[in-house]
């Protein structure tokens, strides 16, 4: 199992004591669990799991699956935080964006989704491994998300390829094409 060194995975190696040809039994499962360490934030959430066996033949063989963590598992939202020493600006073409909280709504689930959603055009994300937050705010005229945080860079990029990530997908379901960085 590979991933940044900011995730913790309670099974990072596991033995596989005997695999045959037949399709039907070649199946192992495994419940993989995975933490975030408080103390340092991912640079990203890719993870790679590889598994090496050799077969009836005694022949190496490999398998590979390659995923995304949750976004879940390092960040809350939160009641909107003006800051602004870095900032980026996405230019989004070929359709409106929807409002953060509309983007990120999978988040908004428990006692502060009431007070998140007043300002629906604006949503704060507070990483759990240092506190580091960065606000999306949607440009009144539409068009365009600013990201903006006074936290280290390495938070901002996470978000921004989140955004980006679901920006994405919505512009496939609409056969759109997106984006420009400013």
């Amino acid at each position: 199992i590979h991933t940044d060194d900011a995730f913790v995975c309670n099974r990072p190696r596991s033995v596989i004591a005997r695999m045959t040809a037949a399709p039907q039994q070649n199946t192992e499962t495994f419940d993989l669990i995975f933490y975030a360490k408080k103390t340092q934030t991912p640079r990203s959430r890719q993870c790679e799991i590889y598994a090496i066996y050799l077969n009836e033949d005694d022949k190496l063989q490999t398998a590979h699956i390659s995923f995304r963590l949750p976004f879940q598992l390092i960040v809350e939202p939160a009641m909107p935080i003006k800051n602004s020493e870095f900032a980026v600006t996405l230019q989004v073409s070929g359709l409106s964006p929807p409002s953060p909280t509309d983007l990120f709504a999978d988040l908004l689930q428990g006692k502060e989704e009431e007070d998140i959603l007043r300002t629906p055009q604006v949503l704060s994300l507070v990483f759990y491994c240092n506190r580091a937050d960065v606000t999306l705010l949607l440009s009144r005229k539409g068009g365009k998300i600013r990201v903006q945080s006074s936290a280290e860079l390495d938070a901002v990029w996470l978000v921004i390829d989140e955004l980006m990530h679901r920006l994405n997908a919505m512009a496939i379901k609409k056969d759109a094409v997106l984006f420009s960085m400013k």
